[in-house]
């Protein structure tokens, strides 16, 4: 899961504030620790970290736990400043700044009230690609407690019943996720977040893709260097590298080309030009439907709707512009033999991950002339000695 730090919005704060003092000196902190109706926490964690230079780069810390009157004292030498974090299981962490007031030593005060983390319920819906429901699948759950190392996460495991689901609640700082495995399935991923949005429940559907056939497939990342501007140049998918005399290739699969210039870092365009030597060979647009599963594509490339020809651009005039998406990915046609109604006879299919406009995809493609595009990681047709290139995405 993504996480998210309390800790690290505090320090610009720290910076922006002016020192009382540059002198070390003793500064000490009664830290007493309750819950909003006044009552004691005990074995609250508490961390306090007493700079002891100007631009916040090092000091010392006093570290551990409030008593039964939910007291502790914190000492350090400081110039006049400290950050104090208070943790507890089942409750929200607190991040409190103390600046010094006057010369030292100092001595304060600080009333930490801690808030009980909110029970978070959790419901999955597990589906296949038809909308049916899963039963048996195995969830693996996991309840954020802290918004950064400092406490473990609530992990539970359990299966779907009957109708596919799985029921959970935990209490939580934010966010829930996991994954969800069952044999002949692919895992999915998930997560669903209840920062700041005041709702204790959540419903997540979460789609298993069957594992149905995967095949043997050319597969490997490529980068587009291309050394010159304004010039075709063709790419052999079953070579994998470029045609001669750039490489090694003997079929223009693809055909790239670059065009654009550089002025400075805010005028500039960079555009990425592909094209295909049939007119039946193409790209299908299928972008990321976030939908956590390993298999980022369908089990099968599209039988039409192929473009013969697209450009991407990057460019800054006034603003930065770009039809490049990190989460796009392409099916493709290639070496394609229509007849003479365009009917398409027969052709190599395939798929793309990534945008082609980063100048780094990787790509698959099934030789057998059929339209899975379902790769076998462990029968890659390139050789990848000792691992390296190895693609482990299916």
């Amino acid at each position: 899961m993504r996480r998210m730090s309390a800790v690290s919005a505090l320090v610009p704060l720290l910076l922006g504030m002016c020192f009382s003092a540059l002198a070390n000196t003793t500064g000490t902190v009664s830290v007493s620790v309750m819950t909003p109706s006044a009552q004691p926490i005990t074995n609250a964690e508490i961390n306090a970290v007493f700079f002891e230079d100007a631009k916040l780069t090092t000091g010392n810390e006093s570290h551990g736990w409030s008593d039964s009157n939910g007291l502790f004292i914190a000492s350090g030498a400081t110039v006049g400043f400290a950050l104090v974090t208070t943790k507890k299981s089942g409750y929200s962490d607190r991040n409190d700044v103390i600046q010094f007031d006057g010369s030292g030593p100092w001595s304060t005060n600080l009333t930490v009230i801690m808030n009980q983390i909110p029970a978070a319920g959790v419901t999955l819906r597990v589906k296949d690609q038809d909308g049916q429901p899963i039963p048996g699948a195995e969830v693996y759950m996991s309840f954020q407690q802290s918004l950064d190392e400092g406490l473990p996460d609530i992990n539970l495991a359990g299966q779907t019943g009957s109708g596919g689901e799985f029921v959970a609640a935990q209490k939580t700082v934010g966010l829930v996720g996991g994954g969800v495995t069952k044999g002949g399935y692919y895992k999915t991923s998930y997560d669903t977040s209840f920062f700041g949005n005041g709702e204790t429940s959540a419903i997540v559907s979460v789609i298993l893709k069957e594992r149905k056939s995967p095949i043997p497939m050319y597969a490997k990342e490529v980068t587009v260097e291309l050394p010159n501007t304004n010039v075709w140049y063709g790419y052999d998918l079953v070579v994998g590298d470029w045609v001669y005399p750039a490489g090694k290739g003997m079929t223009n699969d693809l055909l790239l080309r670059r065009r654009g210039y550089w002025t400075n870092n805010v005028n500039y365009e960079f555009l990425i030009d592909l094209s295909f030597s049939s007119p039946s060979d193409g790209l299908v647009d299928a972008p990321g439907s976030g939908d956590g599963s390993d298999l980022r594509s369908q089990q099968e490339a599209p039988a039409t709707g192929y473009q013969n020809e697209k450009a991407w651009y990057r460019r800054y005039h006034g603003g930065f512009t770009s039809n490049c998406r990190e989460d796009m990915n392409y099916y493709m046609r290639v070496r394609s033999v229509a007849n003479a109604q365009g009917d398409v006879m027969s052709a190599l299919y395939g798929k793309i991950y990534g945008d082609v406009g980063y100048q780094r995809f990787t790509y698959y493609l099934n030789p057998d002339g059929t339209r899975n595009v379902e790769f076998d990681p462990r029968k890659n047709l390139f050789p990848t000695p000792g691992g390296r290139g190895q693609i482990s995405a299916p």
